[in-house]
């Protein structure tokens, strides 16, 4: 289910902001720890963080409008 999930959200992933899309990408699709996704792009935690809750909020807009316009039609 985790990999057909993936599959997916991989192609919307790329349609969000790139500082989002980047973190959403290496914390759900490479399993990346905050802690790593931190250092490897040379912020804190809390905007790496932030930027994960946010991009994930999108994410799930997202999620929403393709499901909901696969099912209308």
């Amino acid at each position: 289910m985790v990999a057909i999930l993936r599959e997916f959200t991989r192609p919307l992933i790329r349609l969000l902001e790139p500082p989002y899309a980047e973190v959403v990408w290496r914390a759900e699709i490479l399993n990346h720890p905050l802690t790593r996704i931190a250092i490897d792009l040379g912020l804190s935690e809390q905007i790496v963080a932030r930027r994960l809750q946010r991009g994930r909020r999108t994410l799930l807009h997202l999620v929403i409008l393709t499901l909901q316009s696969t099912l209308a039609d």
